[in-house]
């Protein structure tokens, strides 16, 4: 359960109206594999993406983490 709390007018410009809820449309992927490939293809590059921001933040270099 919450609460909200709409009764001022200066609450509601400072933590409501320049709230955005959606996304920007641009930083959104929609676009999603058509075919097998397409989607096998992608889901590799998410891993390879994944497993760089990991070794970055462990700190271990690359040629290890074969």
């Amino acid at each position: 359960m919450f609460m909200v709390y709409f009764g001022a007018p200066e609450w509601y410009d400072t933590h409501v109206r320049g709230s955005k809820f959606w996304p920007a449309p641009e930083t959104v992927n929609t676009r999603t594999g058509i075919d097998r490939q397409e989607l096998t293809y992608e889901v590799e590059r998410l891993r390879r993406e994944r497993l760089a921001r990991k070794t970055a933040r462990e700190g271990i270099p690359e040629e290890k983490n074969v």
